[in-house]
């Protein structure tokens, strides 16, 4: 009942409506617009004190075709344009199409490293655990590998098997 009160008085209330809406781009402009969010990540980052590099690691990354950046890629091109060496570590594998793709047709300032991902036909499927799992430890492989362990890591969920695998990494890495 609370909510049909709430559409009746907001259908009979033009300057309600008009309000809410003027509030509504407030916020959105304020939280998801990523000209201005994305912004506020660079202090969290402390880039002038980053040594090294910075690794994005995030298993959907979107087009890397150029025409249009993701989330992680739109991020690893501010900080890059900021002077760091910054790597974005994704998957071979595209969640939208199902499909592996070994390219990157886009250039960026940042460094793109596909890692092989088997992949999955299904969203809610073991096969999608399985494929996020192999990833994670080939994500893993690849971190062992560097000459240089990075100033930062940011890592995006899902997947949480990377998530795991990059603290093991951090971890090591502290003990080194």
């Amino acid at each position: 009942s609370d909510v049909a009160d709430a559409i009746t008085l907001l259908a009979s209330d033009v300057n309600q409506r008009l309000e809410l809406g003027r509030n509504n781009s407030i916020v959105g402009e304020r939280f998801f617009n990523r000209l201005t969010s994305y912004k506020e990540l660079l202090p969290l980052i402390d880039i002038d004190s980053v040594k090294g590099k910075v690794i994005i690691i995030a298993n959907f990354a979107s087009r890397l075709d150029g025409t249009a950046n993701g989330r992680f890629t739109y991020l690893a091109e501010m900080i890059a344009s900021s002077g760091v060496n910054v790597e974005v570590i994704t998957s071979t594998f595209r969640h939208s199409t199902k499909t592996n793709d070994n390219s990157v047709t886009g250039v960026y300032k940042s460094n793109i490293i596909l890692i092989p991902e088997p992949g999955y036909s299904k969203n809610i499927s073991l096969k999608r655990l399985y494929s996020h799992w192999v990833w994670g430890r080939n994500v893993r492989k690849y971190l062992d590998s560097l000459n240089q362990v990075p100033s930062v890591i940011y890592c995006a969920i899902p997947s949480v098997t990377v998530a795991v695998q990059a603290a093991k990494y951090c971890k090591k890495c502290r003990n080194l």
